[in-house]
Order: C-alpha cells, then sequence, then structure tokens
C-alpha cells in the first residue's frame, strides 16, 4: 500500500498491512491537513482532523468490522468504546 503514496506526493499516509484475506486498511490525508493519528487496528482507524487556518477541530473514525457473524458484536464494542476517548465532532 506505502507504493500508493508516489502517486499521490501531496498527502500524507498510515497503512495497517493485509492480513491473510484481509485487505487491509490506508488513510491519506492532503498535507495542508493536520491529522493526528489517535489509534488504529485490523479494524479501525481514528483521528483528529483540524484544517489549517480553522479553529475547528472533528474526529473521523474509519471502521472496518469483523466479518464472521459471531464476530459482529466485537464491531459495536469498538465503536462504543472509541466514541468515549474524544468528545469532538465525529464522523464515522
Amino acid at each position: 500500500m506505502e507504493k500508493d503514496m508516489k502517486k499521490f506526493p501531496s498527502y500524507f499516509g498510515v497503512f495497517v498491512d493485509a492480513r491473510g484475506r484481509a485487505g487491509g486498511l490506508e488513510l491519506l490525508w492532503d498535507k495542508m491537513v493536520n491529522l493526528t493519528l489517535l489509534s488504529y487496528s485490523l479494524h479501525h482507524m481514528d483521528a483528529s482532523i483540524k484544517l489549517e487556518g480553522k479553529d475547528i477541530e472533528w474526529r473521523f473514525t474509519s471502521i472496518y468490522g469483523w466479518v464472521k457473524t459471531h464476530f459482529k458484536a466485537k464491531t459495536g464494542e469498538m465503536m462504543f468504546e472509541l466514541k468515549n476517548h474524544l468528545d469532538l465532532p465525529l464522523l464515522i
């Protein structure tokens, strides 16, 4: 995935490598955006974002939940736990 960065020289990126059949996760953002990665796993990326020259800070959480039916509740548990980490406007 990191090879993709050569295609986007004006962007920063964070990557979670593929495991087994999982395709991995990739988050790219413009270098003009102040993004702080708060946490990540095979199933999520959580970041706070502040645009240059703006006083507004917000949060972006990307979810790639568990595929197997018997693990679906773990996705909800993870979202509930992440929600409690930081009190900012949130986009999931």
